[in-house]
C-alpha cells in the first residue's frame, strides 16, 4: 500500500516504493505507465536541481498570467488530462 504522504528526504521509502514498480504495475490515476512515470519524476528533479533550465515561452508579463490563471482559475483539470492555458483575461 502506498502511503498518502512520502517524505522525498526519505531514500530508504523511496528506493522501496520505486524498486517496487514493475512495468505491470497500474496507474493510480492518469494515464503514464511505471516507465513513463520514472521518467516524468526524473525530469522534474533535473528541473527544480538546476541541471536542466526551463526555456520560456511567454514573456515576463503574459507568464504572470498564465501562473494567476494557474493558480486562480475556477477551471477543474481531470486526472489524466493535460491542458495548455489560454487566456482571454485574468
Amino acid at each position: 500500500m502506498i502511503p498518502k504522504y512520502i517524505d522525498i528526504r526519505d531514500r530508504k521509502q523511496l528506493n522501496e516504493l520505486l524498486s517496487a514498480l514493475q512495468p505491470g504495475t497500474p496507474a493510480l490515476w492518469g494515464k503514464l505507465q511505471a516507465q513513463n512515470m520514472i521518467e516524468h519524476l526524473i525530469e522534474a528533479v533535473e528541473y527544480t536541481n538546476g541541471k536542466k533550465i526551463a526555456e520560456l515561452i511567454y514573456g515576463p508579463g503574459e507568464a504572470m498570467t498564465q501562473k494567476k490563471m494557474a493558480v486562480y482559475g475556477d477551471f477543474i483539470i481531470p486526472n489524466g488530462e493535460v491542458q495548455i492555458l489560454k487566456h482571454q483575461s485574468v
